[in-house]
């Protein structure tokens, strides 16, 4: 073979998927010259399946390029990165050098699968791109498919998971590769990464770093002894960029394959939709009978679920001011509510304030749709924990309840604004 081989022109892909190029002598040479362009692109799904430069003799060949050279999927043997900078994906690299003027860069494909920590079979799907990966320096080494072509560098970028738990693999929109070093003939530069997943979905936040004994993860090349996790390295590779590799390394430890495999720790969001109810004004036009609602809103990741309690300030009544005026409590237990079916200035057994609730499957006794569906209604509970609500036998994303209040008075009552404190009281179901 004559030295140095020179490439007046693209070449195109499918050249290389055909067989191996195989430089016979020490010191043949690959030149790519300037506005030209080299691809060097595996393909397939199994083993053997990249495009290889190999080599039969002792000795190194060169790698002299002042072009363009994409290569990605590959094994190359006995490379001497002589000149320009190149940059490879997702390719095993045999007894290479760097001399010279050149500037090699070597990049791999990052997955990340997210799961319940306690339950590993149930897959997170973040409903957006809630994962940050950062590089620790802040140095922009990070790169995100948009669907057509790989974009960046970036410092950090964000991705998300579908609803097996994973993020988008090469090349779709969202996929991401990080570089593990850049190596010239004097120096490698070796880089510090951390993944962050935001709160949501009922799962608290989590982040690699500050779960893991403060350590990020670097190459296994590195020389760093200290908050670091050694990982990163050819055992990256893949056989088909599409599938991320299995075993993965147990939940939350270091991707010594590549695969990030996170357990989120599973987390309780409870909300009401307003802090105060105004009921209104009794009056003639309402037969001194009014009602007002409280919204609310759970989510929990908790297999078991969660569960509501309220109770009420006064003894379950309603006081006007600081008064010993009072509205007295609706006098049905949580366990017996009862039909509220006409009003205090009709009938006397019908004057209070009590409550209902619209949750048709509540636990504990009376059955579990003794509010019917919130036309049966209660006196609150006087006293912490209080009585049940709203809950749920399985995690939830969103659970909305609604608590329904109803007042019903005699005209002749003091007049004024008569109030008390509902106490709601959210605990998961462990």
């Amino acid at each position: 073979m004559a030295e140095g081989l020179l490439f007046p022109r693209p070449l195109r892909p499918r050249q290389f998927l055909l067989a191996g190029l195989i430089p016979r002598q020490a010191d043949d040479k690959i030149t790519v010259g300037s506005g030209k362009t080299l691809e060097v692109k595996g393909g397939g799904t199994g083993a053997n399946q990249d495009s290889q430069i190999l080599h039969t003799v002792a000795g190194t060949w060169d790698w002299d390029m002042t072009g363009t050279a994409n290569i990605q999927e590959a094994t190359i043997n006995d490379i001497d990165f002589v000149n320009g900078t190149t940059t490879v994906i997702n390719t095993i690299l045999n007894n290479e050098t760097v001399t010279s003027t050149g500037v090699l860069n070597v990049d791999w494909y990052l997955g990340t699968h997210l799961v319940d920590a306690a339950n590993t079979s149930r897959n997170i799907d973040t409903v957006g791109e809630s994962i940050t990966i950062s590089e620790a320096s802040s140095t922009a080494v990070i790169y995100k498919h948009n669907g057509t072509s790989w974009q960046g560098p970036y410092a950090s970028s964000t991705t998300e998971t579908g609803s097996d738990g994973k993020n988008p693999q090469p090349n779709s929109n969202l996929a991401l590769r990080i570089r593990e070093y850049q190596q010239t003939a004097s120096d490698t530069a070796y880089y510090k990464y951390n993944l962050a997943v935001a709160a949501g979905a009922g799962f608290s936040a989590y982040n690699y770093y500050t779960g893991q004994g403060s350590a990020y993860i670097t190459s296994a090349s590195s020389s760093a002894t200290t908050s670091v996790d050694k990982c990163i390295s050819e055992s990256w590779q893949r056989n088909a960029v599409s599938t991320m590799n299995t075993p993965y390394s147990a939940v939350n430890d270091a991707p010594t394959n590549g695969s990030w495999y996170v357990g989120m720790v599973s987390d309780l969001q409870f909300s009401v939709n307003s802090a105060s109810v105004n009921l209104g004004t009794m009056s003639d036009g309402n037969g001194w009978t009014v009602t007002g609602n409280t919204i609310l809103s759970a989510t929990t990741s908790y297999s078991g679920g969660y569960s509501v309690k309220a109770y009420a300030s006064n003894d379950g009544r309603l006081r006007l001011g600081a008064t010993s005026n009072y509205i007295d409590r609706w006098n049905y237990a949580n366990s017996t509510p009862a039909l509220w079916g006409t009003n205090c200035e009709d009938n006397a057994s019908y004057c209070g304030f009590g409550y209902t609730t619209n949750d048709a499957t509540l636990s504990g006794t009376g059955g579990a749709n003794r509010f019917a569906s919130a036309t049966k209604y209660a006196g609150f509970a006087t006293s912490s924990p209080g009585d049940l609500v709203a809950d749920s036998a399985a995690s939830v994303s969103g659970a909305t309840t609604t608590i329904t209040y109803k007042v019903s008075a005699k005209r002749d009552y003091a007049s004024g604004d008569y109030s008390t404190t509902v106490y709601y009281l959210c605990t998961v179901n462990y």
